[in-house]
């Protein structure tokens, strides 16, 4: 739960900044796409993210109808539910260890196009 919070607050935080850093990168405030773009990955990740769960959960031989779980399906659900989330927030983080956009840079970036305005 965490850490989809926190994904989910750094992509909005950063979807502003992207679109001023393009307007200002080639002259043309194009916030409509970027805003697409952003719902359209989204909705491809909720569905590639949903068939990987699934994916999982079919590898480790989970059955709905059981009580009890075999120790494969345990795996399964606990890699689907812990292990592949955590593991993907941390390459997201580290990701953004080559975005370059600090918050001096960010305040330039505006004061420029408000100069251009």
């Amino acid at each position: 739960m965490l850490s989809s919070a926190s994904v989910g607050i750094v992509t909005w935080a950063l979807i502003a900044d992207t679109v001023e850093y393009g307007e200002w990168k080639t002259g043309v405030r194009v916030q409509g796409i970027n805003y697409a773009l952003l719902a359209a990955t989204r909705k491809l990740g909720m569905g590639f993210g949903g068939g990987v769960v699934a994916f999982s959960l079919a590898w480790g031989g989970y059955a709905s109808a059981a009580a009890v779980q075999s120790g494969t399906a345990l795996l399964a659900i606990r890699a689907a539910a812990g292990l592949l989330p955590g593991s993907l927030t941390l390459a997201a983080a580290a990701a953004m260890y080559w975005y370059r956009l600090t918050d001096k840079r960010h305040a330039e970036l505006v004061a420029g196009l408000q100069e251009s305005r």
